[in-house]
């Protein structure tokens, strides 16, 4: 399983996000390694760089669903109550991890 956060430089979210991912590769006991991937760096491959920070892609699919990048702005996301936030909530994780587990 590949699991990348896509972010850039000094984004206020980015370590929210790494957090929760950790707390639920954990919790799905999977040990994987988790590749940033900094939009802003010449290395980047474009493709890459059209994803809002933080973009959670596991296996080159968006946690949230977005078939394509949401633009190289901050991204918002929806907890379970519909409550706006800038990181994507640990459940949301949990079910992208688990639904790229089974495939």
């Amino acid at each position: 399983m590949r699991i990348q956060i896509v972010t850039f430089q000094g984004c206020p979210n980015a370590s929210a996000t790494r957090a929760a991912l950790e707390r639920a590769l954990a919790s799905a006991g999977i040990a994987n390694r988790i590749e940033e991937v900094d939009t802003s760096a010449p290395e980047t491959p474009e493709p890459l760089r059209g994803w809002g920070s933080p973009t959670v892609l596991i296996d080159g699919v968006d946690v949230e669903g977005q078939a394509a990048p949401t633009g190289p702005n901050c991204r918002l996301y929806r907890d379970v109550e519909g409550k706006v936030q800038g990181a994507p909530p640990e459940s949301l994780l949990s079910a992208a991890i688990r639904h790229a587990s089974r495939h």
